[in-house]
């Protein structure tokens, strides 16, 4: 599980919450994951309110995905990073850290953030998108604005689909970032891998 604790901000005048150790998932464990979602969401569900183990690993990695944007954070408003698994020369996995389109430079947490892995699979290419929670002054102002919204509104079938106003606000800008991100720096690792790179990582 990832290693939480309380820090204190050099002004001292209030305490920050905060992931700085989050172990990323490993490939094998990620398709351990993709499998028992994919279970869960065909409706074999447990027919007990006792967890078994398949809801005990989309518990526990789900957390650990989830919390990537809060100890990834290079506060730079964009970054490639390859990962090689052990003993390995080939890289694996690809972290790329997106912020939102009103991030200033030199500022770690001024606006929203996002944590994407690209990961070699077997028989694919899987995605993990993760966005950080709240935890600056702009984080918590889009909260006040919580009127239902459509998440995917030019997407069929996904009507259902809702955020508050203010997240999906965050999202657009990250999107924005998103857009102006192009794939090539890391087309070259997609190829080998058998994937055809789009210009940027928005139509990705």
């Amino acid at each position: 599980m990832p290693d939480l604790w309380w820090r204190k901000p050099k002004n001292k005048t209030r305490t920050l919450y905060t992931c700085q150790n989050v172990t990323i998932p490993s490939i094998p464990e990620t398709e351990d994951f993709a499998t028992k979602l994919s279970d869960l969401h065909a409706g074999h569900h447990p027919t007990t309110l006792i967890m078994t183990n398949r809801e005990a690993v989309v518990l526990q990695t789900s957390f650990r995905l989830a919390m990537m944007a809060y100890g990834r954070n290079s506060g730079k408003s964009l970054l490639f990073r390859g990962i090689r698994l052990k003993n390995s020369h080939d890289v694996s996995m690809i972290e790329v850290q997106f912020k939102s389109s009103r991030h200033r430079r030199g500022n770690m947490d001024d606006t929203g953030h996002a944590v994407a892995y690209l990961i070699k699979v077997e028989g694919g290419l899987g995605v993990v998108l993760s966005y950080k929670g709240s935890t600056n002054t702009a984080d918590w102002k889009a909260n006040f604005k919580t009127f239902s919204i459509e998440m995917f509104p030019d997407l069929p079938g996904k009507e259902d689909v809702k955020v508050h106003k203010g997240f999906l606000e965050h999202k657009e800008r990250l999107d924005k970032r998103m857009s102006k991100a192009e794939m090539l720096p890391i087309a070259s690792i997609l190829s080998t891998w058998g994937v055809t790179p789009s210009k940027n990582f928005r139509d990705f």
